[in-house]
């Protein structure tokens, strides 16, 4: 079954947490729910795309020491925070630590769904980003030197007849290595090349990172 995505709800209050995860699931959503943060970190299995829905005051660990705990990961997805009483700097230094959204309760549906498929949409693209930036970083490691020069001058918008005097070489061979380059990157043409390049700048900049 296709959901709409996948959300993890973190809240110490059992009423709350089913309400919450049962509006979820009704609207197309795949829901995991947990009672506090220490289980979501200790059970958790995370699937883009996917958000992270969490109580701010709960016994332990609050929100924000689980935002602050896990934020710095590559692959953290987005954190949308609730709660029915915050203080202006618990609201401000969510924000700092980055939460995507914070929302008091009690929240009303159509402003919850809003905010996490903007979370969703936004897990999505990154996603996506990370696996393009693996991509590259997979396809400049299977290049040969001559086909690193040669694609360092197709992304600075060089013609094949440009490279080839650049480079003291024939127009054909030029176009040889293009073909290698572009298959070796799994794209078909020049704007699918360039597109990906400019998309995800990091790997060529440092394709050993």
């Amino acid at each position: 079954m296709v959901t709409r995505g996948n959300i993890h709800v973190i809240d110490d209050h059992p009423q709350v947490r089913s309400a919450i995860s049962a509006l979820l699931a009704a609207a197309g959503y795949s829901v995991n729910q947990f009672p506090s943060a220490e289980r979501f970190l200790l059970d958790a299995q995370v699937v883009s795309p996917a958000v992270i829905l969490t109580d701010m005051r709960m016994p332990s660990m609050s929100g924000l020491e689980l935002l602050k705990r896990i934020t710095t990961r590559p692959e953290c997805p987005p954190i949308i925070v609730m709660s029915g009483e915050s203080a202006p700097q618990e609201i401000i230094e969510s924000f700092k630590v980055g939460a995507l959204d914070f929302l008091l309760k009690p929240v009303p549906n159509r402003q919850l769904l809003a905010a996490i498929d903007k979370g969703l949409a936004l897990d999505a693209a990154n996603s996506k980003r990370r696996d393009d930036e693996q991509r590259i970083r997979s396809a400049l490691a299977s290049l040969t030197v001559r086909e690193r020069e040669v694609s360092s001058l197709i992304r600075q918008g060089f013609s094949n007849k440009a490279i080839a005097s650049a480079l003291r070489v024939r127009a054909d061979t030029v176009k040889k290595y293009r073909a290698q380059i572009y298959a070796k990157f799994g794209v078909g043409d020049l704007a699918q090349f360039l597109l990906l390049a400019s998309a995800c700048p990091g790997p060529w900049e440092n394709p050993s990172a």
